[in-house]
């Protein structure tokens, strides 16, 4: 079972902007979801927003000064775990 990975630069400054992972063929997705889930809470807190989702799991975002960080599943062909980080503003450091 492994991720795949996308990555957005912005091609007029020359940095990344985004990056995704998402899993759509694991055979336990409710596992992964909670192992995944309390990964991203060990390392970055718990969520600023968590409302209900897509599939029966909750959808987490974690919203800091220039990032954001999703964690969801989402229908895509099938059911999908998605983690997205994403630059929101400011200026490249």
């Amino acid at each position: 079972m492994s991720w795949a990975f996308t990555s957005i630069r912005d091609m007029m400054a020359g940095w990344l902007a985004e990056f995704e992972f998402f899993r759509n063929a694991s055979p336990d997705l409710a596992t992964s979801y909670q192992a995944f889930q309390q990964h991203l809470e060990e390392t970055f807190g718990l969520p600023t927003l968590t409302i209900p989702g897509s599939e029966g799991y909750l959808s987490h975002t974690w919203t800091f000064p220039r990032v954001e960080i999703v964690h969801l599943i989402r229908e895509r062909f099938g059911p999908e775990e998605y983690v997205r980080i994403r630059k929101t503003a400011g200026q490249r450091e």
